[in-house]
Order: structure tokens, then C-alpha cells, then sequence
């Protein structure tokens, strides 16, 4: 495990333990979010899906929503409480997801999927690690399969350093950037503690990606920008340019 993901993983840590319970209280509203995702990622299936695979989990909504659906459902998630608390969920609602606790890179896949999906996580580590994702997921994807990845775009992330707002009771986050390595700041503070935690995501232009798919016999066939947020308002703006989105999503192929 490079250091870039092990400090990112004591982050997700604490994250928990600081968000959970705003998570739990918007819970409806974290659903009707991932049924809506998980309608989009199938629309892009021109064919009858056999199983699909999520990389970096967090709690499990969004498997949890394809399992509702009559899914088959693997999950990859590297922080051990995440990974607990998404089984024990998808146990109490009769639902069949397989949450696996374990690094994505290391571990050892028995079988190809249909669909392979990694959201707001990509850039976790070091741009070697990222290219190690690309690949892999090239590896576990079916021949008629595709990955839907979102990608965090440094148009827009270089220009967020200094955004601050609070998160959730004493928790607040601060937005920086770094760069030198082209990556995401995202720092959340315990205001009645003190006590800091640090995630950095790496941001990749289209350019980028391409190059990291072609150098894996993999080819991008479509792209979606995501959204923007105006952080005067607190509003998210749904419709942005690739220019201007916080992220985009690539659809990969063989």
C-alpha cells in the first residue's frame, strides 16, 4: 500500500466516526441519490447485466442499491469499521452484497464483471497506483463489460483553495490544492478538539485518462461532465461544462 492511500485510509477512518451519524439522518435522501447513480451507470448496459463491482465502497448505499434491484453485487472497501457497517446494513435490509474488506490492488478476484464502478475515490493514491487501478479494472471487466469511473478535474479543484464550510455539528472542512502533484486538499477539522484530518485525491485531465486506458489496451467511449457547486449559496449546479465540473465520468471499454 503506497503512503498516499494509507493516510487517506486513517482519513476515511475518522471520517466515519465524525459523519456517520449525519449519513444515518439523511439516510432516505443518501437512497433515492445512489437508485438515482445506479439508474444512470445501467443505462449505459446495452445488455442484460450478470454482476457488477464497486471499488471503495465507504458504507455501502450505492451496492446496497444495485443489490435492491436484483443485482449481483461485489464490494471493495479497505477501511475494516466501513466494511463492517455496510455488511451488518445490507444484512438487516435481506439484501445479498458481498463486502470486501481489502486493498483493491492486492487482492485476488476469482471472476470478471459486467460493470465495474469506482466513484469519488480515483486519485487515492500516487499516479502509479492510479495507472495499477486503471489496469486491474481492465483485467476484471468482462468482454462486453465497461467501468464507469469518476475523475476529479484540476480546472476546477485548483480554483477551490481557501473554500472553507461546516460539515456536520462541530466539524468543518477546508479546501486546498497542491500544485505541484496536481491533487485535491480536502481537510476536516473537530472545532471542539482540534483534531485534523487530511484526504488528497489526485486530479487528471481527459488527456490523462485516455493515455492511463490506452496503455492498458482499454479505449474511453463516452464522457459525462458532473456537476459544480457554487459556494456562496451552498447550491449544486448540476449542469457544468467539462471545463468547469468538479468531476467527470468516463465510460471505459475494451
Amino acid at each position: 500500500m503506497s503512503n498516499k492511500i494509507e493516510k487517506n485510509k486513517v482519513f476515511y477512518q475518522k471520517q466515519f466516526d465524525w459523519y456517520k451519524d449525519c449519513y444515518l439522518e439523511n439516510e432516505s435522501v443518501m437512497k433515492a441519490a445512489c437508485d438515482s447513480i445506479s439508474d444512470r451507470i445501467l443505462s449505459f448496459a446495452n445488455f442484460d447485466v450478470d454482476s457488477i463491482l464497486e471499488i471503495g465502497s465507504g458504507m455501502g448505499f450505492q451496492a446496497m442499491s444495485f443489490s435492491k434491484k436484483g443485482y449481483l453485487v461485489e464490494a471493495v472497501e479497505i477501511v475494516g469499521e466501513l466494511c463492517d457497517f455496510a455488511s451488518k446494513r445490507s444484512e438487516e435490509q435481506g439484501l445479498n452484497v458481498n463486502f470486501i474488506n481489502d486493498d483493491f490492488l492486492k487482492h485476488q478476484f476469482d471472476k470478471k464483471y459486467d460493470v465495474i464502478y469506482y466513484l469519488d475515490g480515483f486519485g487515492v493514491g500516487s499516479d502509479s497506483d492510479q495507472k495499477s487501478f486503471i489496469r486491474k479494472m481492465g483485467e476484471l471487466l468482462s468482454d462486453r463489460g465497461f467501468i464507469y469511473l469518476e475523475v476529479y478535474n484540476p480546472l476546477y479543484w485548483s480554483k477551490t483553495a481557501g473554500v472553507t464550510m461546516q460539515i456536520y455539528g462541530d466539524i468543518s472542512r477546508e479546501y486546498g490544492y497542491d500544485l505541484n502533484e496536481n491533487r485535491m486538499i480536502d481537510s476536516w477539522k473537530n472545532d471542539s478538539t482540534g483534531d485534523v484530518k487530511t484526504q488528497s485525491l489526485g486530479c487528471y485531465t481527459l488527456n490523462q485518462i485516455e493515455k492511463m486506458c490506452k496503455d492498458n489496451g482499454l479505449k474511453i467511449s463516452e464522457i459525462i461532465p458532473g456537476g459544480k457547486m457554487n459556494y456562496e449559496t451552498m447550491e449544486l449546479i448540476e449542469n457544468a461544462t467539462l471545463e468547469d465540473c468538479m468531476s467527470y465520468f468516463v465510460i471505459i471499454k475494451k
